[in-house]
């Protein structure tokens, strides 16, 4: 009687260790299935060019590079002329309200034209060539000069294009030459536009703001960058509420200028919706401690005396690229 007792109990306690061990199996099992297909999507977003031949991928990255570049050339003009197009738009309609309705027409003629097939020249009205979009290659030909009038071309021109060139490759190396790739390179170009035109001008047109926006929530719908819709919604509301309190504060405090201005408020809120609500806190970490830095750095070198303006767009939109192309640092911590 005893030895049976004992058998049954041996035998319980075996069925319990063999239950164990296929627990285990599949728990494991399941960490690994969870661990390949984090791995996959990690290789997927970091692109074709680290499972490309060399060669291959020299010439992907020239091709990105020469394309960026040319559309840096476009942009160029779009910082140039779209300021002075929206100060005339907004000219002629304050004109039309007052019933200045000549002058209101007057206004309008006079607004820059916008890049396009038959882009002329603010300076003499002459047609604009092809060469000019060419990445450097009209820097290089007509050293620096158009050459319809002669006019010097800024070496911002040059700027933009370098960085454009750079960014477009570098977003096809984290996300690879797929449809993922489209969205960035739009929200590339756009930040490109508005970090140049807050540089020269210090505001931030809604005209591109807003459409950033949208398009980020467009993206994430198919969990794009952020981690849902929901994400992106929030962080998006949660971007423009953190800086329209501290823009609030400071004008509270101080009874003075804008410590932060409205268009800082909504392209955070542009950014937020692509970068979501995960990455946010991060986002806005990169962008005000380089912003620090660099004001720090201005300080120490005599360049500014604390009274200057500083433009807090172009940061910004570092930041927002920084987080899609590095991911949410603190998940790794």
């Amino acid at each position: 009687m005893g030895s049976t007792n004992r058998m049954e109990k041996q035998s319980v306690d075996a069925q319990g260790v063999a239950g164990s061990l296929r627990a285990l199996q599949v728990r494991c099992g399941s960490r690994n299935q969870q661990e390949d297909v984090a791995h996959t999507a990690k290789s997927s977003r970091y692109g074709w060019f680290c499972r490309v031949p060399p060669k291959i991928m020299i010439s992907g990255a020239l091709l990105f590079l020469v394309l960026g570049m040319a559309a840096g050339g476009a942009l160029n003009l779009v910082i140039d002329r779209y300021p002075e197009y929206l100060n005339r738009t907004w000219t002629a309609e304050a004109l039309e309200q007052i019933g200045e309705q000549e002058q209101a027409i007057r206004a309008r003629a006079l607004r820059p034209q916008l890049p396009g097939p038959n882009t002329r020249c603010t300076q003499c009205r002459g047609m604009v060539t092809v060469v000019l979009y060419a990445p450097v290659l009209s820097w290089i030909v007509h050293r620096g000069h158009l050459a319809c009038c002669g006019w010097r071309v800024p070496k911002r021109y040059f700027r933009v294009e370098i960085l454009t060139g750079g960014l477009w490759v570098l977003s096809a190396h984290v996300f690879g030459a797929s449809l993922d790739l489209l969205p960035i390179l739009v929200l590339v170009c756009g930040l490109v536009v508005l970090s140049f035109i807050d540089l020269e001008h210090y505001f931030l047109p809604d005209q591109i703001v807003g459409p950033l926006l949208f398009a980020g929530l467009v993206a994430n719908t198919q969990f794009f960058i952020a981690s849902s819709l929901s994400s992106s919604v929030w962080g998006a509301v949660g971007g423009y509420l953190a800086f329209w309190l501290i823009h609030t504060v400071h004008r509270l405090l101080t009874r003075e200028r804008e410590g932060l201005g409205m268009g800082d408020c909504k392209l955070m809120a542009a950014i937020g919706a692509w970068v979501g609500v995960e990455m946010l806190v991060q986002t806005i970490m990169i962008a005000a401690g380089s912003c620090l830095l660099f004001s720090l750095f201005q300080a120490g070198t005599g360049r500014n005396d604390g009274a200057l303006r500083l433009a807090f767009g172009p940061w910004l939109g570092m930041g927002g690229l920084c987080s899609i192309y590095c991911g949410n640092v603190f998940s790794v911590l």
